[in-house]
């Protein structure tokens, strides 16, 4: 039973059991009938079968080891069962428990998915909206990545921070354009925002990227064309020596290599005629064209 405890993050940072909560205790941590029917209940969205369990004495904390150490509300989140998440958080769940590989929590899990009303419940119960995972990962780039708009502003709106970069010095609009799963009208939208939030256009991460060499790579025309006329400085090169320009004739995208080909030769001949520096075509504003 030591062992399964030391496998617990908060265990193995506090090795004193008096600092250990209550109902992370080893004999409160038993798979036991009613802490694994809370647990299904809450993985299926059965409301009413979760509630018998609770009655019951489940622990609405147990965290299932064979599955990253989740917890119900883990997977009711994930699940986006909001009745379950409500009944889970009036019963005691801890909000910000975190799974144990990747640490993320119920709210990574809920925007991942696109559970727009569970992230409201969870937020409305002031889950930690910049809370990165081990990956340096907040909720919001787990919205970003499932390409889910509506719940990217809400976070926004709620107090996520526009300008977080993760682990790999990744940001916002290195997520964004690495998403493949918004529509581009969606994507340039949010796009916006985030430039409008301050975000750097060049940025780089820790392979020297920009976002502007993430779309060079993927062949992400209009996501390209939204960073280029927003003034992203189309001759960076990244760690390989690479300018976006380069990654799109490497990967063969014709369109997105004939952007910035035009662009390049734009900028060149401005130079010439006297038009100073600055790589990009973006005027004193973002724009949305």
């Amino acid at each position: 039973m030591a062992a399964f405890q030391r496998e617990h993050a908060y265990v193995a940072q506090a090795l004193d059991p008096s600092q250990i909560p209550e109902h992370k205790l080893a004999e409160n941590q038993l798979p036991t009938k009613k802490n694994r029917d809370l647990y299904g209940a809450a993985t299926s969205g059965n409301l009413s079968e979760l509630k018998v369990a609770l009655a019951a004495g489940a622990n609405s904390n147990w965290y299932n080891k064979s599955e990253d150490g989740a917890t119900a509300l883990h997977r009711a989140a994930s699940g986006g069962h909001v009745g379950c998440v409500e009944q889970l958080l009036k019963n005691g769940s801890v909000i910000d428990e975190r799974l144990l590989t990747n640490s993320n929590s119920a709210l990574h899990l809920a925007c991942g998915n696109g559970h727009m009303e569970t992230v409201k419940v969870l937020l409305a119960s002031s889950a930690a909206v910049n809370a990165g995972n081990s990956y340096g990962n907040a909720p919001i780039h787990a919205a970003l990545m499932g390409g889910h708009r509506a719940v990217v502003e809400l976070l926004l709106e709620s107090g996520a921070e526009a300008q977080w970069m993760n682990n790999k010095g990744s940001s916002l609009l290195h997520f964004l354009a690495y998403s493949t799963a918004m529509p581009p009208a969606d994507k340039k939208a949010l796009a916006l925002k985030l430039v409008q939030a301050g975000v750097n256009l060049d940025s780089k991460d820790e392979d020297g990227m920009t976002p502007l060499h993430v779309v060079g790579q993927s062949g992400d025309k209009e996501m390209a064309t939204f960073l280029f006329e927003n003034g992203a400085d189309i001759t960076i090169k990244d760690n390989k020596g690479k300018t976006p320009l380069q990654w799109a004739q490497t990967n063969r995208h014709a369109e997105v290599g004939s952007l910035l080909h035009d662009a390049r030769r734009t900028t060149d001949d401005g130079e010439k005629a006297g038009g100073g520096g600055g790589g990009g075509g973006g005027g004193s504003g973002p724009t949305a064209k």
